[in-house]
């Protein structure tokens, strides 16, 4: 998949502090062959240029939105998948994202949030998001180390950095981003917080899976 990006000012929060718009320039359509194919082991070439364009040292990027579709490109899941389809599909997705939320977090971001096509999507990766969580948080208790560290770390990811909205992007901007400056701030602090508690060894791990070919 091919995309755009740019860049935003986010209004009201910090001096230069930014938005980045990712939208599809081609329309995809993905289904069951997310299924049938191998699970992702690395960051894809995609989310690798969405990470690197978040990390800039010249930009402050603080939220980053992936727009479900607009006039020059879209993306969703076919429209004939059957419902545990769609669901099983948006799980595999929301694994395989973990590391490219794990990188954006690191990079200064505090909100990803998704703008999809339908409701069907957001509804979609909303359940796929709890039920990844739920995995993770059985998996915790039988890991050690820096796995240990970055289960629990995906699961607040999974609870604290993702967004669902079905709005446009100028609504998203001016009134759900806008509106919330003070959220938005809080939230910076206590991403803030969290940051500074990885440990080396899982700053390293995530590093490492940014720059992995």
């Amino acid at each position: 998949m091919r995309v755009r990006l740019e860049t935003r000012p986010l209004k009201g929060v910090g001096e230069g502090d930014q938005v980045l718009l990712v939208t599809p320039t081609e329309h995809v359509e993905v289904g069951r062959e997310v299924l049938e194919s191998p699970k992702a082991t690395g960051m894809s070439a995609v989310d690798r240029q969405i990470v690197n364009a978040a990390a800039r040292p010249s930009g402050n990027v603080r939220v980053t939105v992936f727009c479900g579709a607009d006039d020059e490109g879209s993306w969703a899941m076919q429209p004939e998948l059957e419902a545990a389809d769609v669901d099983a599909v948006a799980e595999r997705l929301v694994e395989a994202q973990l590391s490219t939320l794990r990188a954006l977090f690191v990079a200064g971001v505090c909100m990803h949030v998704r703008l999809d096509v339908s409701a069907r999507e957001q509804l979609a990766f909303r359940r796929a998001h709890a039920t990844v969580r739920k995995r993770l948080e059985a998996q915790r208790d039988t890991l050690a180390g820096v796995d240990a560290e970055l289960a629990d770390f995906d699961i607040w990811l999974l609870k604290s950095l993702v967004f669902f909205f079905v709005v446009s992007v100028e609504r998203l901007l001016s009134s759900t981003l806008g509106n919330n400056t003070y959220a938005i701030k809080s939230r910076l602090r206590a991403a803030a917080t969290r940051r500074e508690a990885l440990s080396p060894e899982a700053l390293a791990r995530i590093h490492a899976a940014t720059q992995a070919a």
